[in-house]
C-alpha cells in the first residue's frame, strides 16, 4: 500500500485496470460488446493483459528489457503488477 500510495494517481490508475482486467485491451472491450474480435491487431492472439505484458510481438524489445531488469519473474503477471 506504502509503494501505490507514492505512484501519481494516472499509474495508479493503471496498476488497478491491469489487476482488474478492465482495460481497453481487445479482450475486455469484445466482452462488453464495444469491439468484435477478441484478438490482438497486432498477432492475431486473444489480447489479454498478459499477452499485451509478456509475449505481444508488437512490444517484443519493451519485454525483452523487462525480461533482463526483472530477470525470471518477468514473464509472471502478478509479480509485474
Amino acid at each position: 500500500l506504502k509503494l501505490v500510495s507514492s505512484l501519481p494517481k494516472q499509474h495508479i490508475s493503471l496498476i488497478l485496470w491491469l489487476c482488474t482486467t478492465h482495460i481497453t485491451l481487445n479482450k475486455h472491450l469484445h466482452h462488453i460488446k464495444k469491439i468484435a474480435s477478441p484478438l490482438c491487431p497486432n498477432c492475431n492472439k486473444i489480447e489479454t493483459v498478459e499477452h499485451f505484458l509478456t509475449s505481444c510481438p508488437q512490444y517484443t524489445c519493451e519485454c525483452h528489457t523487462l525480461s533482463n531488469i526483472l530477470s525470471r519473474n518477468a514473464s509472471s503477471v502478478p509479480f509485474l503488477l
